[in-house]
């Protein structure tokens, strides 16, 4: 049987292709299919870096140049395409400055075939993976190479690049005369390339306007609503100082974080910094809620710490908009992490339930059972949960992460104030004082063991990149 004849250029026919990857995991692949690409098609017929983009110009609309001069893109997808991450531990994928994504999006808008080539074992990423303007990716047919066969592997990939070539010559030809239409037309392509980046830092300026409004919201009502609060903070706590001071100040707490995340929301600094404080106070005005319902059925402060809530609550979702890194998707923690993070949470836990009945025996009263129907420790049993739990099943990126450092380490801040309170009161009530200090120390404890289950979970990572392809 006679052999099938290879397709090669013309003069007329030149075959461009743009080979997309990362250095990491597809590397090796990328430089052997280059040379391959080079010996059939010739020296320029192939693209694998751009770095030689002149300063001062819009990289953006230079990669969508050389992409649009290709009539083939190559995405190769290694072990890592998907889960590769920055120095802040956050994945590659998900940057919008990415530049493998870059290259990608500016395919998908082009007249480019774009071809995912899954190396070795690599599969095909899934759509709810991707960022949603690589979404369209994944409905494109793959092609594979692996080490064993690549040779005949690439053999076939680059005959369908020399049909595709074929096919896409005469469209190429219309397209890139030098017509006034057609100079019209690349304007537009990249005025069109520029509005979802322009449009998504309006949406960014606006969502850190509207969270710095909700948190100066947030802290007209917590000063307004002093005088109706402080008499049910002061009966909620146990073992305060007699007078409407520390009530007082238990209520304006909140205040203290809010202001520090204003303060970032202005600067545009440390993101996961700025929504721990906005978490910390939520959790912080939640603790209040509880506590002043439980000591009191009275339902007239109600709607005060509803709104406080609901304000921090729609600040913090405004941070997290107007913030990419907050918005990082994390995978799934390793199981040595997930087990230590839990054991500290438990740890926590156990300290806390067994505060009270510690400090009883400690005082020589009948220690008692555990009261599990204590309003306190289920609050205690939500708030570990919110902050080690992440902590411990996910493994989020450095901002998200520094999120959940930061709401714990501010909840060791919010109970040694209070046992400060409490310090001061038992010098004057002599008679039980060990018990109250025993129990204050039992308290501080648990809420140590928050911090150490996110440190457990949650370990600074700091990978290094060589380069900005990675």
């Amino acid at each position: 049987m006679a052999e099938r004849p290879r397709r090669t250029a013309t003069p007329t026919q030149q075959v461009r292709v743009f080979i997309n990857y990362r250095r990491a995991d597809t590397g090796h692949a990328a430089g052997r299919l280059r040379d391959m690409i080079v010996t059939r098609f010739g020296e320029r017929s192939v693209f694998v870096d751009v770095e030689d983009i002149e300063p001062g110009t819009d990289y953006v609309e230079a990669i969508d140049g050389y992409v649009s001069s290709c009539v083939v893109m190559l995405v190769l997808i290694g072990d890592e395409w998907l889960t590769a991450r920055d120095r802040d531990g956050n994945r590659r994928i998900d940057n919008p400055a990415d530049r493998l994504r870059l290259e990608v999006e500016s395919g998908l808008r082009n007249r480019t075939r774009v071809v995912p080539v899954l190396v070795d074992n690599a599969s095909m990423p899934k759509t709810p993976d991707l960022p949603p303007s690589l979404v369209p990716l994944s409905r494109h047919q793959s092609v594979r190479l692996r080490h064993e066969t690549f040779r005949p592997d690439a053999e076939h990939l680059l005959e369908a690049i020399a049909h595709v070539a074929e096919e896409a010559e005469p469209t190429r030809a219309t397209t890139s005369s030098g017509t006034p239409q057609a100079t019209a037309g690349a304007g537009a392509s990249s005025a069109t390339a520029a509005r979802p980046a322009r449009a998504a830092t309006g949406r960014m300026s606006t969502a850190r306007w509207v969270a710095l409004a909700l948190l100066v919201l947030a802290l007209l009502v917590l000063v307004a609503r002093t005088s109706a609060l402080q008499g049910p903070e002061h009966d909620s706590r146990l073992n305060l100082p007699d007078g409407a001071w520390p009530g007082a100040l238990i209520w304006l707490l909140p205040i203290a974080p809010m202001t520090v995340a204003a303060g970032l929301v202005v600067a545009r600094r440390a993101p996961g910094l700025t929504l721990g404080c906005v978490g910390a106070a939520v959790l912080w005005v939640l603790t209040s809620l509880v506590l002043v319902l439980a000591a009191a059925p009275d339902l007239a402060t109600l709607p005060t710490h509803l709104l406080v809530l609901g304000l921090l609550l729609g600040a913090g979702a405004a941070v997290v908009v107007a913030e990419p890194a907050l918005r990082a998707r994390p995978s799934a923690n390793r199981w040595d992490r997930m087990v230590a993070a839990l054991i500290w949470m438990v740890a926590a836990v156990v300290l806390r339930s067994l505060a009270l009945p510690i400090a009883k025996k400690s005082a020589g009263l009948p220690p008692g059972a555990i009261d599990f129907g204590d309003a306190g420790t289920w609050l205690f049993v939500l708030i570990a949960g919110l902050i080690c739990v992440p902590a411990a099943l996910l493994l989020l990126g450095r901002e998200q992460a520094r999120t959940l450092r930061v709401a714990a380490l501010l909840q060791v801040v919010y109970v040694l104030i209070l046992r400060c309170l409490t310090w001061s009161s038992a010098i004057h009530t002599p008679r039980h004082v060990r018990g109250i200090l025993v129990q204050d120390v039992v308290l501080l404890g648990a809420v140590v063991c928050l911090v150490l289950a996110v440190r457990a979970g949650q370990r600074e990572k700091r990978p290094r990149v060589s380069d900005a392809r990675g």
